[in-house]
């Protein structure tokens, strides 16, 4: 099994490289992703998040924190020029 930081880790790099399906074989099929613009459920309702994300604002190209801790990651991305 991958550890927190494993998966982070490679879920960061897929973002950069914009693709997506590398960053959804991060997700259990019932994965719930939360952002300020909604809570999505499941992989089918997550994708297009990551699609828009990728193509029109290019998430690779902002600057990112990361944590986590045993079962759990925290990626706070922060526009590059905005406070």
């Amino acid at each position: 099994m991958k550890s927190t930081n494993d998966v982070l880790d490679h879920h960061l790099k897929a973002i950069e490289h914009g693709d997506v399906n590398a960053v959804l074989s991060d997700y259990a099929p019932d994965a719930v992703l939360f952002r300020s613009d909604g809570v999505f459920k499941g992989v089918a309702a997550i994708r297009p998040v990551f699609e828009r994300s990728l193509q029109s604002a290019g998430l690779g190209r902002r600057s990112n924190t990361g944590c986590s801790v045993q079962i759990a990651a925290l990626i706070l991305w922060q526009e590059r020029g905005r406070q």
